[in-house]
């Protein structure tokens, strides 16, 4: 079973930060011998439902702002 980890973040393929990330976590989860699965979360989506924070096993707040909602 894949850990679950949710990119909180509006993602920007000119961010090196939101390239960088998922590619980190999959090097680590290599070396790890685990199974990630990345989903990037939009913050204008957040505030619509907050359950679906509890689908994941962690989450990261990755850098670059301003976010599209700060709520």
């Amino acid at each position: 079973m894949a850990i679950r980890i949710g990119l909180v973040g509006d993602y920007s393929p000119q961010v090196t930060a939101h390239v960088a990330i998922p590619q980190a976590l999959a090097l680590a989860a290599n070396e790890a011998r685990c199974e990630i699965e990345t989903t990037w979360l939009a913050t204008e989506t957040i505030a619509q439902d907050i359950r679906q924070f509890s689908s994941f096993d962690a989450l990261w707040c990755v850098p670059a702002s301003p976010y599209a909602s700060m709520d």
